[in-house]
């Protein structure tokens, strides 16, 4: 496996809501492989449902009970993967992110209540608009500090983008056994240089190679005791040093 860590890993933090939910979806996946299986039959049953409202919601809304214990189920997993999650980075940001701890926390409508009964209730608005309003996505990953929502300077929040792909990947180690080989891109664009050697080094212990691209010098740096092989591009042209 290759994990591509990039230079707009702030976009985690603090971009749109649906990223959030792609890296965290994606990352489960890696763990629980047969969420597919319920995203697929998720996924038909909201179709389903849709089709009956756009031709008016007559009849018995038999695909309520079914459509509701998949989401149901869909937001189980992915609360209990963020739970781990959430272990792991909180670690993770302790150590590396100069916050200290961070914490993760999803919301989303229809938490703590009952799902038939939800959609029952929004049967009438849902019909005027066509589609089903209770889906994956009335949902979003917010950042803790100290139990309150956190969203720092752009350098901080590309930090903490970057550490929890790492945690990401810890959690997704744990559960396969399967070491990464991880690019990062230009860690050092955005973050203070004097917290990019420890990232480094973290990083060199939860991957079995780790290729850096970088405008700065990265050559006097031991990554868990081996010094780092260095090449330069200029011009199309690759030298090693």
């Amino acid at each position: 496996m290759t994990r591509f860590v990039g230079v707009s890993s702030f976009s985690i933090v603090e971009g749109d809501p649906e990223l959030r939910r792609q890296f965290f979806d994606w990352s489960l996946f890696h763990v629980e492989h047969d969420v597919r299986e319920l995203w697929a039959k998720l996924g038909r049953l909201q179709r389903q449902r849709n089709a009956w409202l756009r031709s008016g919601a007559r009849g018995v809304p038999v695909w309520d009970e079914p459509y509701a214990n998949h989401l149901e189920e869909l937001w189980s997993r992915r609360s209990r993967f963020l739970d781990r999650l959430d272990t792991t980075f909180r670690t993770l940001t302790a150590e590396l992110v100069p916050t200290g701890p961070l914490g993760l926390r999803w919301d989303w409508t229809g938490r703590g209540e009952s799902l038939t009964a939800l959609l029952r209730a929004q049967l009438p608005s849902d019909s005027m608009r066509g589609f089903t309003f209770l889906s994956p996505s009335r949902g979003d990953v917010s950042f803790l500090r100290n139990g309150a929502p956190w969203r720092g300077s752009r350098g901080e929040n590309k930090l903490a983008g970057i550490v929890l792909q790492m945690a990401a990947q810890e959690v997704m180690v744990s559960a396969t056994g399967n070491r990464p080989v991880v690019l990062l891109d230009d860690p050092y664009s955005e973050v203070s240089s004097r917290l990019i050697p420890p990232l480094l080094e973290a990083w060199s212990r939860a991957a079995d190679q780790v290729v850096i691209t970088s405008l700065d010098d990265v050559a006097s740096l031991d990554f868990a005791g081996s010094p780092a092989a260095t090449f330069h591009v200029e011009q199309g042209a690759l030298r090693l040093d």
